[in-house]
Parts: C-alpha cells; structure tokens; sequence
C-alpha cells in the first residue's frame, strides 16, 4: 500500500501555517526579486492590510524610508549569498503609522535550485517610544523642557569640536529674569511656572533650526547660536529682549520681568564649554549691576 505524500506534505504545510498565524511574531517571505510570497496573520494585522493587497506585492513598498537604505543594503548581502542578518525595520501601516520592528532574516534555498528569504520580527514599537521618553525626561527640563545644564554641555562640546575643525564661531547667551521673584511673591508659584513657561515659548520662537536653548534651573535660561556673526548675535538678543520683556498674561493679571544679559564667543573669549558658560555668567552679573 503505497502512501499519499503529496497529502501527508499538504497536510504539514498547512499545520505550519495554522502555527505561524498564531505567532504573536510578525512572519514575511520574500523571494529573490523582493516580491513578498508570504505574511502570517500578526504581519497583516499589525500593518492593517489584507492578504490579497500584499502577496506579489515589492517588500520595500512597507518600509519606511528612513528604514529603507539599510534594508535595501542587508537584502543585497543576501542575495550574493549572505547567510543570515539581524535589523531593526520600521514598517508603515495602511492607515499611515509605524511600527518598529526588530528580528533577522535568512536566505533558504529550495530543492529546485531557487531561493527565498524568510524574516521574523517582533514589535518593539512600545519598547522604543519607553526608551525615547526616558531619554528626553534624562536631558530636558520637566517644566519647560528647554534641554537641561548636562544635556546641552553635551551639545556644545560636540558642536565646539565641529566648530574648530570649519573655523565657525558659537555665541552662548546666557540671561535670567529681573523681578521674577515679585512674581513669585506677589502672585504665587504658578504665575512663576506660567513666567517660566512662556519665557521658554519665546525663546524658542527666537531660535533658528540650528540653535538650542536651555533652562539652567531658577529663573536662568541660556541658548547656543551656532555659525553667526557678532551682528546677527545682537540681533537675536534685541528680539529675545522684546519678546521675553513683553508682557505675560496670568489669571487676568499681566507679569512683567526684565531680563539681565551675558555674551561669550567661541572662540574668541574661551574655548572650553565651562569655561564658555562661566563667562556668560559672569557678564550676565555685570549686566544686572549696570542696570541696577
């Protein structure tokens, strides 16, 4: 009695499947020219699609583009005959999202001589975003979230590195607020908070793209003007001035602060980021005294 192998092989293909479309995991095949030939049913909920609108359909149509170059790449290396590699895809949705992804694919070669190759990922989307929110409450500050003192000393020693080797030069202004403790007394600590607040707005309505502000703590605020001549640097400060002094409304009622002022340019007056901030400080103090 002979056996029926093509039903016992149809039978076990379809027990795989029955198993992958209840992996929590995301399954996909694709073959040699990037046509996808399989997804299991946690791919397509995940993207949102039907499995007619994907099967034949080009891998890389799914794939965000910021994604796209490196997978481009790893796809590359296993077509000439790489084994195995392990990538982290961002994947789009039908409804226009992402999803962040992490997993390997492998080239699996056929009895016929074809191949195909086969990648299994996990979504790592909530694990990412922890990640990301975690990092910003580590470098900015909680109530304004202008960066914090640790996280833009990191910056400028990064962009002073990259200043000296083009021969730019960096302005760091430095700057509290006059009367800002009558604020506190005369109408509590949420005037305070909401002063604080919109300073930090308007400060970064001031910025350029290239420029990053920082909230030292207090009432003191600095920001680091990357590539700009003395001229232009005064200008940022003669609107910085007028959009910070303008009045704030809080409760009805509207707060006024002034604003005392410090200069330091790399390289011109120190090179070193501490060095830099210390004498912003410092000619933030004479200011006040002046003024006073």
């Amino acid at each position: 009695m002979t056996k029926d192998v093509s039903s016992g092989c149809c039978m076990e293909l379809e027990e795989l499947k029955s198993f992958l479309d209840s992996a929590h995991d995301l399954f996909q095949g694709v073959d040699a020219e990037g046509k996808l030939i399989y997804v299991n049913k946690a791919w397509l909920d995940s993207l949102g699609y039907d499995k007619e609108e994907v099967i034949g359909k080009n891998i890389f149509m799914f794939i965000a583009p910021d994604s796209l170059g490196h997978c481009l790449k790893k796809f590359e290396y296993l077509m000439k005959g790489g084994k195995l590699v392990n990538l982290e895809v961002t994947f789009l949705t039908k409804s226009g999202g992402r999803i962040i992804t992490e997993g390997n694919v492998v080239l699996i070669h056929r009895a016929d001589g074809s191949f195909f190759t086969r990648g299994i990922f996990r979504d790592i989307t909530g694990r990412r975003e922890m990640e990301r929110s975690i990092f910003h409450l580590a470098t900015h500050d909680a109530l304004t979230d202008l960066l914090n003192r640790h996280a833009f000393l990191d910056s400028l020693a990064k962009d002073l590195e990259y200043a000296k080797r083009h021969a730019q030069k960096i302005a760091i202004v430095y700057f509290d607020l006059d009367k800002f403790k009558q604020v506190n007394d005369g109408f509590g600590h949420a005037a305070g908070d909401a002063v604080l607040v919109a300073v930090a707005n308007r400060l970064m309505a001031c910025m350029r793209g290239s420029d990053y502000a920082v909230r030292f703590g207090g009432d003191e605020f600095g920001l680091a003007i990357k590539s700009i001549g003395i001229q232009e640097v005064s200008k940022v400060i003669n609107r910085l001035t007028e959009a910070v002094t303008e009045p704030i409304i809080f409760n009805g009622h509207a707060l006024a602060v002034g604003m005392s002022v410090g200069l330091a340019i790399y390289p011109d007056d120190a090179v070193q980021p501490d060095e830099l901030l210390r004498l912003a400080d410092n000619r933030m103090y004479e200011d006040k005294a002046r003024q006073k």
